[in-house]
């Protein structure tokens, strides 16, 4: 038996079924791109917006709360940051003077905590593919440095 042998020539009535257009066939079921009801399918491609489609495995619905939870502290941090910077900014240059150290020290905390909320956002499938304990735990420590590292900057720049 060759390797040819193994795998049917397409169109034969031996060849392997596309999925897709097998379940397609007989239900309804809308593009996901335009919403195009895609029953009766014949080639892997909306007829209305012409996107290829795919037969893929995916969640009913992706939980995203212990990731939002991890998040919210760095990216209110990192607006905080953009706020005093600017802030720093235009006393540095209008004003010619500099503010306290530890305004300074906020600023760059703050600014540093919102880079590592996007990075943390860019990379959220590795939260997300961790057990819900985990990602529980992950958010709280995230929020305790946050809560500390504040309390200790605030302290410090009274």
């Amino acid at each position: 038996m060759s390797a040819d042998d193994a795998h049917p020539a397409a169109g034969t009535a031996d060849a392997p079924v596309d999925p897709l257009l097998d379940f397609l066939r007989d239900h309804s079921a809308p593009c996901p791109a335009c919403g195009y009801d895609l029953r009766g399918l014949t080639r892997p491609v909306c007829p209305e917006c012409e996107h290829e489609l795919v037969l893929t495995v995916g969640l009913a619905r992706p939980r995203f709360g212990w990731l939002l939870v991890a998040l919210v502290p760095g990216m209110f941090s990192g607006l905080a940051g953009l706020l005093l910077s600017s802030l720093i900014a235009y006393v540095a240059l209008v004003e010619n003077d500099l503010p306290p150290p530890g305004i300074i020290l906020l600023a760059l905390f703050g600014l540093a905590s919102g880079a590592s909320a996007v990075a943390m956002a860019l990379s959220r499938q590795g939260l997300m593919a961790r057990p819900v304990g985990t990602q529980m735990k992950l958010a709280a420590m995230s929020w305790g440095v946050h809560v500390l590292a504040f309390l200790v900057l605030v302290i410090a720049s009274l």
